[in-house]
């Protein structure tokens, strides 16, 4: 598709059918069997990679654009748009007291887990100071797929 020559309202267009029919065409397309699922997922998987690279050239040229409205939140194309601060971030790490409480946690878990595995073979884990150590809860993780692109 030459893009070269379009206009605003045709990529308005465009864009509000194209991504949408392309989604709907995939799924189909694996539901009645005329795809490889797993093509499919690594197909979608580079646009998503795609649509993010975009989004990151555009993020700046958004933000310019949505600085000349003067309210702080807006209606555009169907989409509330509000202009907001992203939240602060804390840092404690220069803290001692801080630092030194972390480290007590991070003993405490290394503990719990330790007290798990043990469990899970029925056997109990005690402390230096003869009090048994409770297990940490464990929930296994779902199934997924890793992609990485081959060279």
């Amino acid at each position: 598709m030459n893009t070269t020559h379009m206009t605003a309202e045709d990529w308005n267009q465009y864009l509000n059918q194209a991504p949408k029919e392309w989604a709907q065409n995939i799924k189909e397309a694996v539901e009645n069997g005329a795809i490889d699922p797993l093509l499919a997922y690594t197909k979608i998987h580079e646009l998503e990679e795609s649509l993010k690279a975009a989004k990151e050239v555009v993020y700046d040229a958004a933000i310019n654009e949505a600085d000349k409205y003067t309210e702080k939140t807006f209606v555009f194309h169907g989409y509330e748009i509000q202009k907001k601060s992203a939240a602060g971030r804390w840092d404690f790490k220069h803290i001692p007291a801080w630092n030194k409480a972390k480290e007590v946690v991070s003993e405490v878990e290394e503990k719990c887990k330790t007290a798990f595995k043990m469990a899970e073979k029925g056997d109990t884990y005690v402390s230096e100071d003869g009090e048994a150590i409770e297990p940490a809860h464990y929930t296994n993780g779902k199934s997924i797929i890793s992609l990485r692109r081959l060279k």
